[in-house]
Order: structure tokens, then sequence, then C-alpha cells
């Protein structure tokens, strides 16, 4: 990064909210949500379809969690390897 200096504020937080994006909000709506699904209603606790519609989306949100802290914890391990030798 000290290579790759940034001219001003506004650019180093567009390219953080372009990063954002990209690494973030658009995996997790295509991978965790899906672009096929309508919003819920507001009495979507009572209806037995919405409330699995909701569950199959907590899954994922739940494996999607998990999976990033695994892939964090191994690269973490992995990055101090190769920063101690």
């Amino acid at each position: 990064m000290d290579h790759h200096k940034i001219s001003s504020v506004l650019e180093g937080n567009l390219l953080w909210l372009a990063a954002a994006a990209f690494f973030f909000f658009v995996p997790s709506y295509f991978l965790v949500i899906g672009s096929g699904n309508a919003p819920f209603g507001h009495t979507w606790l009572l209806d037995r379809d919405e409330r699995a519609r909701y569950g199959v989306i907590a899954k994922r949100m739940l494996i999607w969690f998990l999976s990033a802290a695994v892939v964090g914890a191994v690269w973490s391990e992995v990055l101090s390897l190769f920063w101690n030798n």
C-alpha cells in the first residue's frame, strides 16, 4: 500500500466502497439471497411458505459466514508463516 499513494480522501473512500461492493455486497446478493427472491411480506412469520424461504436464506448466510471465517483463519495462518520467516 505504501507504493500506491491515494491522492484524496474521496478517492480512498470510493476505492473502499468499490472493494466492499465487489467482495461483499454483490456476492451476498447473488450467493445468499438470490436474484429470483421476492421481498418478504409483513406477516411472513405467520406464513409457512415464507418462513421456509427465510430459513433457506438464513442457512445460506450462516454457511457463508462460517466459510469466510474458516478461509480467513487459514489465510491468516499462512500469512503469519510467511511473515515470520
